[in-house]
This record gives structure tokens, sequence and C-alpha cells, in this order.
């Protein structure tokens, strides 16, 4: 009978065979890469179960953080193939100590590997843990800029909610509102823009929203039209915000105003009856 290997019993999801393989071989280091750079570790992830996965971090032979060469176990966990995008599996690595900061070949982080993989609630469990939500990979770009070409409005909303920047730039100097300026999907533009989104912000190129817009022939008309309205309703709201001084009084308070009025009429009361005085002096007689 031929001899089953160990990376043969992770493909067939056979926990008590890889157990046995382990103890009669003597295996003390788990660590070993493939030709293709993979360790049991991430074959356990690609391949296998969060149980199986548990067991070889637990034993002390696996490296949890060991790559392929490009890609953690984590990372691997966190991509959109039908066999990864795990929760359990991101759950069993991050509770192990799973390095949320780690950055591949083009500086992504697990996150941003589960954002562009759309994996919604990978991504939330991540934010949970801790991870860095304005990241930046090797074009500059953040998870909400990725969820903007992703044109994924849930993840952009779940973004926002959770404080990722704004104003953050990518390798053309784009904003989230201008990558998402780019594609025809109305809903994040808007989102975008009723956020705060800088709607002046321009890229390397010098182009800000308008021509952006202008130049994306994917948008429809009747959208373009309502963009455009809405950006004039904004600036003008801004250009009316922006011209107002302070407030009456030179930004005093009501009751700073108030003290100051009483302290006034209480000067003039004073100044009355100094004249007062002064008459009944002068005259010999008081005057009513």
């Amino acid at each position: 009978m031929e001899e089953v290997n160990l990376i043969d019993a992770i493909k067939a999801n056979d926990f008590e065979l890889i157990k046995q393989i382990i103890r009669e071989k003597g295996i003390t280091d788990l660590n070993i890469q493939t030709e293709t750079g993979d360790t049991p570790l991430i074959y356990s992830v690609k391949y296998g179960t969060p149980e199986i996965v548990e067991f070889l971090i637990d034993s002390g032979l696996s490296n949890i953080n060991m790559d392929d060469g490009n890609l953690t176990p984590l990372m691997v966990a966190c991509m959109w193939e039908p066999s990864h995008g795990n929760i359990d599996m991101v759950k069993s690595l991050i509770e192990r100590g799973a390095d949320l900061e780690i950055t591949d070949t083009y500086e992504s982080t697990a996150l941003l590997i589960a954002t562009r993989g759309s994996l919604i609630a990978v991504v939330e469990y991540l934010i949970n843990a801790g991870a860095n939500i304005n990241a930046q990979n090797v074009n500059n770009q953040t998870p909400l800029h990725l969820s903007c070409v992703n044109e994924n409005l849930d993840m952009v909303n779940l973004f926002r909610e959770r404080g990722a920047d704004l104003e953050l730039v990518d390798g053309d100097g784009n904003t989230a509102l201008l990558i998402a300026s780019s594609t025809d999907n109305l809903e994040i533009i808007l989102y975008l823009i009723d956020a705060g989104a800088n709607i002046d912000a321009k890229n390397i190129d010098g182009d800000n929203i308008d021509i952006i817009l202008e130049n994306n022939d994917d948008i429809d008309p009747k959208n373009l039209m309502m963009l455009k309205i809405k950006l004039l309703q904004k600036r003008l709201v801004n250009q009316y915000s922006n011209s107002q001084g302070p407030p009456l009084g030179g930004g005093k308070s009501r009751k700073s105003r108030r003290k100051r009025n009483t302290r006034r009429k209480s000067k003039t009361r004073k100044k009355s009856k100094r004249n007062k005085k002064k008459m009944i002096k002068s005259t010999g007689y008081k005057r009513y």
C-alpha cells in the first residue's frame, strides 16, 4: 500500500491520519515548504478545516506567520476563491496570534486582500480585531478605495462608519470620491458627497469630480445631470457657510452679552445719579 504523506492527508481532510503521521514519523517541524512554497499550515487553510488548522498551530510545530513567498496563512484565508474566504478559518488564525499587518509583495494587508474580494464578513471581523482601516498597498489604495473600485456600497458604508479617511489619495492622487466618480455607481457617489467628502479635490492630472464625470462615458446622462445639480447645491451651501461671520455681539454668547448690557445699564444709572447730585449741589434743591 502506498504511503500517504502529510500533505495528502491534509487535502483529504483526514484529521486522525494527520495526527497519526505526525506522531509515527516523529515530525518536529511543520515549516518545511513544498516547491510552491506552501507549508502544511497553508495547505490546511486552503483545503482543510479550522479544526486541522488549530491543531497544527497548537502543536507548536507551525509558524503561524510563515508565508509561501508572498502570502501568509491569514492572507490565504482572506482570499476570495471558493475554498478560502472562510470566516471561521480567519477567526482561528487571529485568535492564535496571526499578524494583521504583514503585507504581500503588493504591500497588501489581510484587510486589503479581503476587501478586494468583497468578503464583508471577513472584513468586519478584521476591523474588529484591530486591522489598520487606512492601510495602503503599493498603489496607495486603501480598503475604501478598493470598495469604490468594486462598486460595493455596503463595504463603502462599513468603512466610512468605522472611520476610514475619505481624503487619502491613491498613486494617481484620487480620493475615494474621485475613484467612485469614474464608475457609474450613482449611489456611492452621492453617499460620499453626503458623507462630507471634499468635492473640490483634484488628482495629479488636475482633474476634479466635474471633469471626471464629464469624461465618464459609462454614467447615465440623467444621473450626470442629477450629480451636477447636487454639486452645485453643495458648493452654494459651502460658500454660504464660509461667508458667514461671527455671531452678533462679536461672537460672544448670549449670557456674556446680557452681562455686558447689565454693566452698561449700571454705569448709566451711576452716571445719572452723579449728575443729579451735581445738580442738587449747584441749585440747592432736588429736581424731580
